[in-house]
């Protein structure tokens, strides 16, 4: 049985399920569908740092560690 754990203690959008790291320093928010800026022809996602937030955060979930002496 595959136990899951949130991945990490504070609520940011590094540790949120939508988040698409790009490098260390800022990712995508894949929430919603992309969406057209003003000032382009093609759609993208909203680009945002790690420890940035929103009401929306859904805690990403990773595989725990369990000991197999159990």
């Amino acid at each position: 049985m595959k136990i899951m754990v949130p991945a990490g203690d504070t609520p940011t959008c590094g540790n949120c399920r939508f988040y698409a790291a790009a490098n260390q320093r800022a990712g995508e928010c894949r929430r919603s569908a992309p969406d057209f800026s003003d000032d382009s022809r093609r759609a993208s996602w909203p680009i945002l740092v790690p420890s940035g937030w929103c009401g929306e955060l859904e805690q990403r979930l990773v595989p725990a560690m369990v000991s197999q002496d159990q």
